[in-house]
Formats: structure tokens, sequence, C-alpha cells
């Protein structure tokens, strides 16, 4: 898996498509890393929201290709992996519009033409090893967490 890992970022750079996030007022910038676990990965992308549809596609066109290579298939099914976007900026509006046409699927870019279309879902919220990922906040998290502790705290009251 880290070879894989190593030469998906190497092919990202490679592409230009690495993230890199610029600090105000200097002409420094910090690459932002992906983090695994086991077989699974998130990999933050951040760019102006204009481009950031087509730059998802292309990403996830490079990073599918590369483990195909390592002899891994990704799966794209629903619940399996997904895209979580927070759209910012100019234009925004114009994204939000293009990802309600499409259904909020991505067509993965970067494929050889003899590869059927392939799609990633875009979701507001992604649930992974039972914590759940969105840019809506935090509260639902929270609130779940909550509960099972309320939950297994009654179950202690009887002993106790």
């Amino acid at each position: 898996m880290s070879r894989a890992l190593k030469t998906m970022r190497q092919s990202l750079d490679n592409e230009g498509l690495g993230t890199r996030l610029e600090v105000p007022g200097s002409d420094n910038c910090i690459p932002v890393q992906d983090v695994s676990f086991v077989d699974d990965m998130a990999l933050p992308i951040a760019c102006p929201a204009n481009i950031l549809l087509s730059r998802v596609a292309d990403i996830c066109g490079i990073v599918y290709l590369v483990f195909r290579m390592f002899g891994m298939e990704l799966n794209f099914s629903p619940g399996k992996s997904a895209v979580v976007l927070k759209l910012q900026g100019p234009g925004k509006n114009k994204a939000t519009c293009d990802l309600f046409k499409v259904e909020n699927f991505i067509r993965i870019n970067k494929l050889p033409d003899y590869f059927v279309d392939i799609f990633i879902g875009v979701v507001d919220s992604y649930k992974h090893l039972g914590t759940q990922i969105s840019f809506k906040g935090m509260a639902y998290e929270v609130s779940f967490r909550c509960g099972l502790m309320r939950a297994e705290t009654c179950k202690l009251r009887a002993i106790l």
C-alpha cells in the first residue's frame, strides 16, 4: 500500500495536481498530505471553486489508474468512495449548478478511451469507521456519540 501511495503522490505532483496552501503575505506554500489508514485514504483538495469539479475528476482518474497499476481496484459504489465538497468563493454558484446538472456525480477524467465511464458521487456527509465527516459541522456526530455514551452508561447503572 505504501508503494501505491508514494507513486500516487508522485503522479499527482507530476500532473500539477498536488494540493498546496499558500501562506498569505509570503511566497511559501505548504503541501497538503493525504491521510491513509490500512486500505483507506482521504485526499484533501483545495483550489478555486470554478475548477474544483474538474480537479476532482482529474485526481480521481490518476488515483484510480495508479492503484489499478498495483493490482488494486477502487470501489466507487455508493458508501464505498465519495467526495465531500465545500464550495466557496468566486465560481461557487456555477460549480453548484454544474454539480446539480449531473445529479451529484462527477465523471472521472484521465482514463484511457477504452475504459467505461466511471463516476464518483458527491455527498453532504460520509461515514467511515463510525465517524461522520461533513462540512456542515460536527453537531450530528457529537449528538450521536453522546447518545451512545448515554445508552452505555444506562447499562452500568444496573450494575452499580
